[in-house]
């Protein structure tokens, strides 16, 4: 009986999930994906990223710039879809970031891949109809956090060099969906987390300034939420 029952529960949570997918696939417009373009080089490693983009739009459309969570060790790209599938619904286009080697690229450097790839976004505008305008850059955990660093003016000393162009990054708002705030404060005040310093490059940054990376917020940023 009791197999019986698992066995049901589990077609159940099989039909509510394609149910799930299909009621998003019945609301998207048609979009091209281009996967695994490099947008930037450090090393032997390639920073990619996935640009959903609609098809025949009426004109430059507003933009997500993604950045997924996991931390240092965890997380991609890849596991992002249903993050990202809100906007995709609405008819914006995503640019969908892997930011970081696993265990490699720590703070501050993956924030500068952050940038770089605001930077590719605005450089190649006009090949994927973004409104440059209208670019959003939102992420979940320390994606949240990176997104939050980028919207609040921080630039990692050479930042550019990785990724040499003319645009300042520009986005009209940044969404952080639940990363942490204050770095310094998880790192090494009251609310330290254990798993942070490997996630955090020390000798690199400097804990003045909200962001904990030795940065005061700029005048003028953009909206945050």
């Amino acid at each position: 009986m009791k197999r019986t029952l698992g066995m049901v529960l589990v077609a159940v949570a099989a039909l509510t999930v394609d149910a799930f997918a299909q009621e998003y696939s019945r609301s998207l417009l048609p979009y091209r994906v281009v996967s695994n373009v490099t947008y930037v080089k450090s090393g032997q490693w390639e920073g990619k990223l996935d640009v959903y983009s609609r098809i025949n739009p009426p004109g430059p459309e507003p933009t997500l710039i993604w950045i997924h969570g996991g931390g240092a060790l965890g997380g991609t790209k890849e596991g992002s879809l249903f993050s990202i599938l809100p906007y995709l619904e609405q008819g914006w286009n995503v640019v969908n970031v892997e930011h970081r080697f696993p265990g490699v690229t720590l703070a501050p450097a993956a924030l500068q891949n952050v940038l770089c790839a605001v930077r590719w976004t605005m450089q190649n505008a006009g090949a994927y109809n973004v409104d440059k305008a209208k670019l959003v850059l939102s992420g979940r955990s320390s994606g949240g956090w990176f997104a939050v660093a980028a919207g609040l003016g921080v630039r990692p000393e050479g930042w550019s060099q990785a990724c040499p162009g003319d645009d300042e990054p520009q986005v009209a708002a940044v969404v952080n969906w639940f990363g942490n705030w204050d770095l310094a404060d998880i790192l090494q005040g009251p609310n330290s987390k254990r798993k942070l310093p490997r996630q955090v490059d020390t000798s690199k940054v400097d804990f003045t300034g909200v962001s904990g990376l030795g940065k005061n917020v700029r005048g003028g940023t953009w909206p945050r939420l």
